[in-house]
């Protein structure tokens, strides 16, 4: 193992205490200068009060404490390093040294790992249990990379971590800068208030999660036994609110990923000068193989995980004609009638593109590329997109066969495998991270979960799901290690949307709050002080 010992202050770097200077009742940080422009935090920024809600009868607590740091402010901090992954790593490591300087003024352990792309590091910070404790760590894994900001305009800095109309502007704003700040800034103030857990807790920040191949899996593999979790949390469920936008109606967390495979549909002419077009031009004939692929529409065959979350969501929404074809769709029992009232269900939904995805195969068109020169009509066009599966939906190879009949008369469809990997190969890879099983929810972190989310958000349901989108979750899950998928926060139709999308943003008392959903949890890991044996814990040490 190579690690990178954290280094001296250097001239113009500021101090950890300069960093986080504690005041009381809110907690303060200078951000200073830094060497260099890549290793810049927020000149001037100001961490200012935590979350302060009304109690009422239904709704969330009143949280405020001294120890606390504002996640707004980190998340606006992480946002400006740009750490976008161009698809073989991002530059991370003046990420992760804002991290250790964080963690380190607040007591845990850190380290950075490299990989063999320089800059490129994973960060890890620890907190070890009180005291001899059969229960294995929990790990709290986020990403510090972030998918690039190119190709579509914003109308804000995708790296000025932006507040503005109470939100926070950003690339990673959503996925996963706010959660793993609201990580972060939660196991920071359990550390400042002393606290002791009944566990070992692991923060690590992934940096190749994106796209690259030095992520989670790469290091477990270089490094066995450095993390051996007995329960993940990572990115995953969301929590959603009525129509009304405001009243919290169902909160998720995930236990499963959506995977998706990139399959190439290309067509063939012959390339000619512009003066002279022909009737069989290939991007023409790409076009229209591109229109049947648009209308394509996979049968809703929701799995075992999204039944039992679309089941919650029938009881936990208030709109009726919702309520009505969810209720439809898990009692039909032809494919025709679940057809039929999955798509109602869909048009009903408030946030139909999620529901979707979990009901049902989709396909995302994702690249096109013809041509060359102004005055050649090209002789070949090809078009790239990602279909995506519900494990224990419909299978890969059945479905590629289908999308390939159904252009036949216009395209060629080819799935993209690895290098000197047949398409058969590859489709068999692929149906074996669908056959990994979906993580228990019989542990004590779930029940935890529950709890936590109810102090905070009052009232809400709670209920297992299945991820529309794919994690880091896989090589954890593959060992029966049980993760668990959280953002903590509620979200609307339009920030989903915006999600590795232009003008990405969180709502800022969102963030606020769902970092103290992380602090409940946590703090049922508490012990007291001078307790014997960190086994004391709130419960037993099932499942973690």
């Amino acid at each position: 193992m190579r690690a990178c010992v954290p280094a001296p202050v250097a001239a113009g770097e500021p101090s950890r205490r300069s960093l986080l200077s504690v005041g009381v009742g809110a907690v303060t940080v200078a951000f200073g200068a830094t060497a260099t422009p890549a290793e810049a935090l927020a000149p001037n920024a100001t961490v200012t009060a935590p979350l302060q809600t009304a109690r009422s009868g239904t709704g969330p607590a009143t949280f405020t404490s001294a120890a606390a740091v504002d996640p707004v402010a980190l998340a606006s901090a992480m946002i400006r390093h740009d750490t976008g992954n161009p698809g073989d790593g991002a530059l991370t490591l003046p990420h992760a040294r804002m991290l250790r300087h964080l963690f380190e003024d607040a007591g845990a352990r850190t380290e950075t790992v490299e990989t063999p792309k320089a800059g490129n590091v994973h960060f890890f910070a620890r907190v070890p249990a009180a005291g001899p404790t059969d229960k294995k760590p929990l790990l709290l894994l986020g990403h510090s990379d972030v998918v690039p900001a190119i190709g579509d305009p914003w109308t804000v800095d995708p790296f000025g971590g932006e507040v503005k109309d109470g939100r926070l502007y950003g690339r990673g704003a959503l996925d996963m800068k706010g959660t793993n700040a609201a990580f972060a800034a939660a196991l920071v103030r359990h550390l400042r208030e002393g606290a002791r857990f009944d566990r070992e807790v692991i923060f690590w920040s992934d940096c190749d999660e994106e796209q690259g191949s030095h992520g989670v899996r790469w290091l477990l593999d270089k490094y066995p036994g450095k993390v051996e979790p007995g329960v993940v949390l990572t990115e995953g469920g969301w929590i959603l609110n009525q129509k009304d936008e405001t009243t919290p109606m169902l909160a998720s967390l995930t236990c499963s990923d959506r995977r998706a495979i990139l399959v190439q549909v290309e067509t063939r002419a012959y390339a000619t000068h512009t003066s002279k077009p022909n009737e069989g031009q290939a991007v023409v004939r790409l076009g229209r193989a591109l229109e049947l692929l648009g209308d394509f529409r996979a049968p809703i065959r929701p799995n075992a995980l999204s039944r039992t979350y679309f089941k919650e969501l029938s009881r936990a929404t208030r709109d009726r004609a919702f309520a009505a074809a969810l209720r439809d769709m898990l009692s039909a029992r032809t494919q025709p009638a679940r057809n039929e009232a999955g798509e109602r269900a869909i048009r009903a939904s408030g946030h139909p593109e999620l529901h979707n995805a979990m009901m049902r195969t989709t396909l995302a068109f994702v690249g096109a590329d013809a041509g060359y020169y102004t005055s050649i009509i090209p002789g070949r066009a090809s078009a790239r997109m990602l279909v995506g599966f519900l494990p224990g939906g419909d299978d890969p190879a059945t479905v590629v066969r289908g999308l390939r009949e159904l252009i036949a008369d216009h395209a060629v469809l080819s799935v993209v495998a690895r290098a000197g990997e047949t398409e058969q190969q590859a489709l068999e890879r692929f149906t074996g991270y669908l056959a990994v099983p979906a993580s228990t929810v019989d542990t004590d972190i779930f029940r935890m979960w529950r709890r936590a989310v109810t102090v905070t958000h009052g009232k809400v349901a709670t209920t297992a799901a299945q991820f529309e989108a794919v994690t880091s979750a896989v090589p954890f899950r593959e060992k029966g290690i049980p993760v668990y998928g959280m953002y903590p926060y509620t979200v609307d139709r339009d920030a989903l949307r915006r999600m590795h999308g232009t003008d990405e943003y969180i709502k800022v008392e969102e963030l606020r709050r769902g970092t103290e959903t992380v602090y409940q949890l946590l703090a049922q890991l508490r012990v007291p002080r001078g307790s014997g044996s960190a086994t004391r814990g709130r419960e037993g040490a099932t499942g973690g």
